[in-house]
């Protein structure tokens, strides 16, 4: 890999830092896998610390306290959502059975009301099967769609970049009506009034 690559890696991650925190992030020390060049004075210019060459990986060493600053524009609604994402996004790329339901719900929901015997086509399996092995795994094929669509509700939502009719048919609803009747059971609010305006 060109040297570039690692600077380019290097300035994006300690840019995007300071930009998250507002304070500059200095590394304790930079260790970087290419030579020492003739001139090193522009790396240690750019990074504000000492730089090891010819080292066996790419990293930098950073104070603890660094990692501990507050975030300024922090929410933690919006971070309670990320980790949930983040959580679901790792269970979906799993081996369960669970997460492949939900990944061909994902592709299929715009279309309209996701059917037990369309996604069982899409899998391979029975109708049978597929209900048999999500009761195995705790859950349901009503279950999962309201999941997956509460999920994907919660994304636009925070968004908003959709009005609350275009999300209905991103969701699959055959009505707004429907969207509102599960923002209320699912948030205690009706869409408008969650949807975030740009």
């Amino acid at each position: 890999m060109p040297m570039q690559r690692f600077d380019f890696l290097a300035s994006v991650f300690l840019a995007g830092a300071q930009w998250i925190t507002g304070k500059r992030l200095v590394p304790i020390v930079m260790h970087v896998p290419f030579p020492e060049p003739a001139d090193a004075s522009p790396w240690r210019e750019a990074y504000g610390c000492p730089i090891v060459f010819n080292a066996s990986s790419f990293r930098g060493e950073f104070h603890i306290a660094d990692f501990e600053q507050p975030i300024p524009t922090g929410d933690p609604t919006i971070a309670d959502m990320c980790v949930r994402m983040t959580e679901q996004a790792a269970q979906d790329m799993g081996d369960h059975f669970t997460g492949k339901v939900r990944q061909v719900l994902t592709r299929i929901l715009h279309k309209g009301d996701p059917r037990r015997e369309q996604v069982a086509e899409m899998l391979c399996v029975s109708e049978r099967t597929l209900q048999r092995r999500l009761s195995e795994e705790g859950t349901s094929f009503a279950e999962l769609v309201d999941a997956v669509r509460r999920e994907r509700a919660e994304r636009m939502l925070a968004r908003g970049f959709l009005s609350v009719t275009e999300m209905a048919c991103e969701l699959g609803f055959s009505d707004p009506s429907n969207f509102y009747r599960a923002c209320k059971r699912w948030f205690g609010l009706s869409p408008s009034s969650l949807r975030v305006t740009q």
